[in-house]
């Protein structure tokens, strides 16, 4: 399947999702009510927690640039574009796993090589697990009783597991970014996998990738380790995108009058915090059914909220922190492609022209 059909088709399933979630949400809650609490709504409350959302697009940007910034300096626009193009594609495809190789064929067009561009990319993926673990286990030392309090038991496994697996990737990375031992592990598991008769003509070519992934990923994380400063600006721009976007809600809750107060901020952005990490685990693109899921439980029992207001509350929260950032994400796309379209014209225009000035010569 071409990959501009296959673009298409990961839109339409979330399309199909969008439409799913909306029926679910409302024939278990009022429709005029949800109606009328959104219309209701403070605007300006509503446009700090899109100003969240914008801060939280540019540092997520921001962290993977200052990493690029140590193989080849881009134009800011370009830097920018192929880093929140990233948005666009994770958010249509399952376990967010579709925006790194655009991301490496976009920065091959701006003469960043592929193995520079892919250990840039895995190192910022690191940092990612990173901050959001640690986000996610403070969450949990801070308020394991408030979270498990009143909780379903499905809700108690989905902790489990979320926090889990978010742990177990980061470890993970770890060990592919350090051990020669692990590359071993994975080079024969590849071999053996790929040994299966239907998949044998792509065992070699496997085989090689494997090994070019791993040896990449090393050779960036060693060489970011030499390069501490950088290391800890990626971190802290990070932190803030992530500190930002776990914020929203507060923002949210307020323009739709619930009686939230200043002090209530940490403990919402540490309740996002865990929402945004066990949810991750879900198959969907965007986490879609889990995110929604989990934000409901999360905050249906901390604040006197009616069903009503809290579905308004989690509609407008996941317009914002997933179709608006996949929207832009979209546009960044348009820009990286259709920039690098006009300079192959202009090249091919450029070649014409001395060509035929030779001839008429």
């Amino acid at each position: 399947m071409k990959k501009k059909n296959r673009i298409w088709l990961n839109l339409l399933v979330v399309f199909i999702i969008l439409v799913i979630m909306l029926v679910i949400v409302l024939i278990n809650n009022d429709v005029d009510e949800i109606i009328k609490a959104i219309k209701s709504c403070d605007f300006k409350y509503m446009m700090l927690a899109l100003g969240c959302i914008l801060l939280y697009i540019l540092f997520t940007a921001f962290s993977l640039m200052q990493l690029v910034i140590l193989k080849k300096k881009i134009r800011f626009i370009d830097s920018f574009n192929i880093a929140n193009c990233a948005q666009f594609y994770n958010g249509i495809t399952p376990f967010a796993s579709g925006g790194q190789p655009f991301q490496v064929y976009y920065y091959t067009k701006v003469n960043v090589k592929t193995d520079e561009s892919t250990s840039v990319i895995m190192m910022n993926f690191i940092i990612h697990q990173f901050v959001s673990c640690v986000f996610s286990i403070i969450a949990i030392i801070l308020y394991f009783d408030e979270l498990i309090t009143g909780s379903t038991s499905l809700f108690k496994v989905a902790v489990v597991v979320g926090l889990s697996i978010n742990i177990i990737i980061f470890l993970l990375l770890i060990f592919i970014s350090l051990s020669k031992r692990v590359k071993k592990v994975f080079m024969g598991l590849v071999g053996l996998i790929f040994s299966i008769k239907f998949l044998r003509k792509k065992k070699q070519d496997m085989i090689e990738k494997t090994s070019t992934y791993f040896d990449n990923s090393q050779k960036g994380f060693k060489e970011l380790f030499n390069h501490i400063p950088t290391l800890l600006l990626a971190i802290m721009h990070k932190t803030i995108s992530l500190a930002v976007y776990f914020i929203a809600p507060f923002f949210i809750f307020k323009g739709l009058n619930v009686e939230v107060k200043p002090s209530d901020i940490m403990f919402i952005m540490w309740m996002t915090a865990f929402a945004f990490v066990i949810m991750s685990f879900m198959p969907t693109p965007g986490a879609s059914g889990g995110a929604e899921w989990a934000f409901t439980e999360v905050f249906a029992a901390s604040f006197a909220m009616a069903s009503t207001t809290v579905a308004s509350a989690m509609l407008i929260w996941r317009f914002l922190t997933y179709y608006l950032v996949m929207l832009l994400g979209g546009i960044s796309a348009i820009c990286v492609k259709r920039r690098k379209e006009d300079e192959e014209t202009c090249e091919l225009e450029s070649s014409q022209t001395a060509t035929s000035l030779k001839s008429t010569e």
